[in-house]
């Protein structure tokens, strides 16, 4: 490959290691290379011998390697000339077999040269579509979570069953497609592995409450009960995130296709193990489906008037957080009874701390629970006399949709806004 000195050698194959110092060194002068290129022509192939009249340069290149003869072929990129592939030896011919063979070889070569180009151009393309899906993504998600806050501030007015039926019917789609949304977002975040584990000291129990809590005002469209086991009073070390999301993609899917029955979840210890348990008396999974619904975009109905919506990507999710906290996943079902999906998390890591353990459980932001504890749940002492609250948000439509849900639902907050960091620097200080 060329530099300022000229063009040398890249690889070799057959020399020693002193033989390749010194053949690493050599740099093959511009005019021999073009004469080279001269001499290859439309030739696949071109043969030399140092002993032949014409080749000065050429023998002082060789003589240190006891070569005499070479044979040249020429690498190309895109019909672009790029190098040189070259085979040497003293004094025998090449046969034309060799030299048939050779040429094959730099055919190969080149077809290498041009692979790596398709390489680059595809990780490039691909880099741009993630750079591109998770831009999309996050600009539905904004507006999508302003229609939604509005549609439950509408909700909360004086509306007939009429209007609330239509408010209700108008948010169910709205859900769904920012949930869409989400998976599209988890699934390029563990795609471009920007999705790094946070391990801390989990409270299951305190989990299971705000499970519980977020899935009794989530709308479903199903009659079937959903039912929360008691969980004991355990602490775990995970990725407090990931497991809720793990466990809500469990539940929402065990919903999607259960109409009537229940759904049960359970949290129980085996063995030293948390095993976390999703039942549901849906619609089941044929056997010959089992192998693949871990797959990404898979559904067992994938034809095109599938009667469940989604895109498919809530188990494939499911299955990437957990190989990144180092569970595992299995699943059990019968065609119309239901199905079970068991997620183990073994006592390595993540670490099972056990029954009554003597730690601050985080609530996944770094934050304590007794620290996130509202000011009503604090000694009278630690409570604050008067609460404030200063958003952020450049977005006008945020910062209105939360002034107006403050005024309505907390009047004795101080409410502060921002539309960006030096603003909100000010007020602080204020």
């Amino acid at each position: 490959m060329p530099d300022d000195h000229g063009y040398g050698p890249i690889a070799a194959s057959g020399l020693s290691a002193e033989a390749w110092s010194a053949l690493s060194r050599l740099r093959m002068p511009e005019q021999v290379y073009n004469y080279l290129l001269e001499k290859l022509g439309a030739a696949a192939v071109v043969e030399l011998s140092t002993t032949e009249p014409g080749h000065p340069l050429l023998g002082a290149l060789l003589e240190p390697f006891g070569a005499s003869r070479l044979m040249i072929a020429m690498l190309f990129e895109n019909d672009r000339g790029v190098g040189l592939i070259a085979v040497g030896r003293n004094t025998t011919r090449f046969t034309p077999r060799e030299i048939e063979l050779f040429g094959r070889i730099a055919e190969l070569g080149s077809h290498a040269f041009a692979n790596v180009g398709l390489l680059e151009t595809a990780e490039r393309a691909s880099e741009l579509k993630s750079e591109f899906v998770s831009t999309m993504s996050h600009e539905l998600r904004t507006p999508l979570n302003v229609i939604i806050g509005y549609l439950d501030m509408l909700a909360d007015q004086q509306c007939s069953d009429e209007q609330m039926a239509i408010l209700g019917r108008v948010r169910n789609s709205g859900v769904e497609l920012l949930d869409m949304v989400e998976a599209t977002l988890n699934l390029n975040r563990i795609a471009q592995g920007q999705d790094i584990p946070q391990f801390a000291e989990t409270s299951m129990e305190d989990l299971w409450t705000e499970l519980a809590a977020e899935f009794a005002v989530h709308p479903r469209k199903t009659r079937a009960e959903l039912r929360w086991e008691p969980v004991e009073h355990t602490v775990l070390y995970t990725d407090r995130r990931k497991l809720k999301m793990i466990v809500k993609n469990l539940v929402g899917n065990a919903l999607k296709f259960t109409s009537e029955g229940e759904v049960v979840v359970r949290c129980q210890t085996r063995e030293g193990s948390c095993v976390i348990s999703v039942t549901d008396t849906g619609i089941g999974i044929p056997a010959t489906h089992l192998p693949v619904i871990f797959e990404m975009f898979r559904q067992v109905d994938s034809s095109d008037a599938r009667s469940y919506a989604g895109a498919g990507l809530g188990l494939f999710i499911v299955r990437k957080l957990l190989d990144q906290l180092g569970g595992d996943i299995s699943v059990e079902s019968v065609p119309e009874k239901g199905s079970t999906f068991r997620v183990t998390l073994p006592p390595g890591q993540p670490q099972w701390l056990g029954d009554g353990a003597e730690a601050t459980a985080t609530n996944g932001a770094g934050v304590s629970d007794a620290a996130a504890r509202p000011a009503s749940q604090m000694p009278a002492a630690q409570a604050p006399r008067k609460q404030r609250i200063l958003y952020a948000d450049d977005l006008e439509l945020n910062r209105a949709l939360l002034r107006r849900f403050v005024a309505r639902h907390f009047p004795d907050v101080e409410f502060f806004e921002a539309a960006d960091g030096l603003q909100a620097t000010a007020a602080f200080e204020a």
